[in-house]
């Protein structure tokens, strides 16, 4: 069964928070679903808050815009469908264990935001079926031999 959720304001399973400074959020306020197939963020939406996707099994494609700058924490940990996804060129920041336990995830792409990879073992820690990582060519220096397991070929751009 296809189950696709739009994040709008005030949706139950999730909330579109502004606090008092305009920073807005994507986060949970209710316990998770983990049925969800596929998950679109509206734009606007400046970062996705811890775990939003956790568990989320049959979680297989998500539309995040432009304006997210920030995933935190264990935002796609244990999503064990999801084989691909596209990050906005803005973003700044993955948070840790962003996609531990995404078991078929098979390839990324890093923004050229990213400017640290000392935290990459731990955002991809058990991804088994990564195979590509796209680096932008900025942290080509920065990225220390056996930084990925041997099985996962590293590009930069």
């Amino acid at each position: 069964m296809d189950t696709t959720v739009t994040f709008y304001p005030k949706l139950y399973l999730r909330s579109f928070k502004e606090n008092a400074i305009g920073f807005r959020s994507i986060r949970s306020n209710q316990p998770a679903r983990t049925d969800i197939t596929k998950a679109i963020i509206p734009d606007g939406a400046l970062m996705l808050c811890d775990k939003l996707f956790k568990n989320c099994k049959s979680l297989t494609d998500i539309e995040i815009p432009e304006s997210v700058d920030y995933i935190n924490d264990q935002v796609f940990m244990d999503c064990i469908s999801l084989k691909e996804i596209r990050l906005p060129h803005s973003m700044q920041k993955i948070g840790k264990e962003a996609f531990k336990n995404c078991l078929s995830l098979e390839s990324i792409r890093i923004p050229r935001g990213i400017t640290n990879t000392e935290d990459f073992p731990k955002i991809f820690s058990n991804c088994i079926s990564l195979k590509l990582i796209e680096l932008p060519q900025e942290l080509q220096a920065d990225v220390p031999d056996g930084l990925f397991d041997e099985s996962v070929e590293v590009r930069f751009y």
